[in-house]
């Protein structure tokens, strides 16, 4: 089954856009990841907080970002 990735507004958007070049990597393969196979990839990806709210950790040479993310699933 494949998942799909929306970010929660355009601001959210450009902002993880704007993140370095080798942290901007790893979050592209970790929502490449979570697409086919979901969103609980385990640390030290995913972290799951409870309830659906995850919060993604993509690492580069220049740091770490990170952003909290929601998993809804939906009836069909």
């Amino acid at each position: 089954m494949d998942y799909q990735l929306q970010f929660y507004n355009a601001k959210v958007q450009s902002a993880i856009e704007a993140w370095p070049a080798g942290i901007s990597a790893s979050f592209i393969r970790i929502a490449e990841q979570m697409v086919s196979s979901g969103p609980n990839l385990g640390m030290p990806y995913t972290r799951p907080f409870g309830n659906g709210l995850f919060e993604i950790r993509a690492k580069g040479a220049e740091g770490i970002g990170r952003a909290f993310f929601a998993a809804l699933w939906g009836g069909g």
